[in-house]
């Protein structure tokens, strides 16, 4: 008997399926990783500080998927800021663009991974968006997020993303060792050609160099 199964359509029977030409899909939930900046007086341990955030509202950058239908040009996908995407497709109902009658142009993915995207949160970010600038920033960003163990998180990261915590404990040193010229050379790059432009970015950065430098004369001081 063949095994393959046949699927007969009688003539006279229609299915229809609309036809999707474009849709994203954004994780829900990520790792962010804070090294261990010089400054703090608080125990990061030696890998710096790895964080489980759950967004259901907004997609991050490392975590948007794009597809098109086959002979859709890309011109065709309405381009939104990363910020504003769940807000321009689900919450102002912004669904027809991409061919949908049922189903959302932008899909929120929530498992199947559980974990979706890793990112870093370290100096030379050009938004300083939830980077530590002191003690204070690294105990509420703890607080708001996931609780995961250091097992855990290993386990997490090595199986999603290949990561090897020895090279996690690598980076944090050399980010940690570095950290002066890391924040003179995103200073310098403010508002060139090419670079973001933020007042708040600029503060962030010349703060942080200050403390460095109070902590460095502390030091020498002793």
């Amino acid at each position: 008997q063949d095994i393959t199964t046949k699927l007969v359509i009688s003539q006279d029977q229609q299915i229809h399926h609309p036809r999707l030409k474009w849709r994203y899909w954004c994780v829900e939930n990520h790792l962010a990783w804070t090294p261990s900046p010089p400054f703090a007086t608080i125990n990061t341990t030696q890998y710096g500080m790895v964080l489980a955030w759950h967004q259901p509202y907004e997609c991050i950058t490392p975590g948007i998927t794009v597809g098109l239908s086959a002979g859709e040009r890309q011109d065709s996908v309405p381009r939104f800021m990363h910020h504003k995407l769940f807000k321009q497709i689900i919450i102002s109902k912004n669904h027809t663009g991409c061919g949908s009658t049922k189903d959302s142009c932008l899909k929120m993915i929530n498992k199947d991974p559980l974990v979706g995207a890793i990112r870093s949160r370290t100096p030379t970010s050009a938004g300083m968006k939830n980077v530590a600038r002191k003690e204070e920033d690294i105990q509420q960003m703890a607080k708001k997020a996931i609780s995961y163990n250091d097992t855990e998180m290993a386990h997490i990261m090595g199986s999603s993303f290949r990561v090897n915590f020895n090279d996690v404990i690598l980076a944090n040193q050399y980010v940690h060792d570095h950290f002066p010229e890391i924040l003179k050379d995103n200073l310098k790059g403010q508002c060139t050609s090419g670079h973001s432009c933020k007042k708040g970015t600029k503060e962030s950065l010349e703060y942080m160099l200050e403390r460095v430098k109070n902590l460095n004369e502390s030091t020498a001081n002793k």
